[in-house]
């Protein structure tokens, strides 16, 4: 019988495989890969990441040269050219995007600061604070 950490691995493995990417939600996807990796034990993300991209996001790794394809970090860096939001987009997201009813105001507030993020802000809280 597999022990708990063996289990919780197998739920890790489960769970990469089901990661999708949604277009402007490519950073989630980054830190749903990481995490995994990171519990799973996995150094090298690179050999095991795109077994998990399909459709698009694997005609963009597949683009890459072959160095790029072995550091996550560029295989990381071209998805988030590819998927995200550029930083017009993004204020212009920013500045649509209202509180709705019903809506957690954490979850307002998170969105809020990726936008701001994606525009390239450094100093994200006081223009967070700005933005209601």
């Amino acid at each position: 019988m597999p022990g708990k950490g063996t289990r919780v691995k197998l739920q890790a493995i489960t769970a990469m495989s089901t990661l999708k990417i949604v277009d402007g939600e490519v950073e989630v996807w980054i830190k749903q890969a990481e995490l995994a990796g990171t519990l799973l034990g996995i150094e090298d993300l690179s050999v095991v990441i795109p077994m998990f991209m399909d459709g698009k996001a694997f005609s963009v790794y597949d683009q890459l040269g072959e160095e790029e394809k072995r550091d996550h970090h560029r295989i990381f860096d071209s998805l988030r050219n590819a998927f995200s939001l550029g930083p017009f987009a993004a204020f212009e997201e920013l500045t649509r995007k209202k509180w709705n009813p019903g809506e957690s105001i954490e979850v307002f507030l998170a969105e809020r600061k990726k936008l701001i993020s994606l525009m390239g802000v450094k100093d994200c809280p006081k223009l967070v604070l700005l933005s209601f």
